[in-house]
């Protein structure tokens, strides 16, 4: 497995405030899909000089392995948090890294 540029840890604190960005930019904005959280981890990691796949790319790995967990909704909703959620991204962003 491979090492990222990155830390989880920040990645996490990163995704937090860009969150927080856009939510007060878009006060009605109170979800966010699958592609548009690995759209903003990915708009992160570009800032960040991390070299890694597309924000597609991304999403299609991460939608892959949602798919595998066949959760419920109310089941995913009790289980994955933010938290949980970015470490689910990480883990797939390191296993890509050669």
């Amino acid at each position: 497995m491979g090492k990222l540029k990155i830390t989880e840890k920040k990645l996490l604190k990163e995704y937090n405030k860009m969150v927080l960005s856009i939510c007060d930019d878009l006060e009605f904005k109170t979800h966010f899909e699958g592609y548009e959280i690995c759209d903003i981890v990915h708009s992160i990691l570009e800032f960040n000089d991390v070299d890694v796949m597309s924000s597609m790319d991304l999403y299609k790995l991460y939608s892959a392995k949602v798919n595998k967990l066949k959760l419920t909704d109310e089941e995913w909703r009790k289980t994955y948090d933010i938290p949980k959620i970015i470490s689910m991204i990480y883990n797939i962003l390191e296993q890509q890294i050669k």
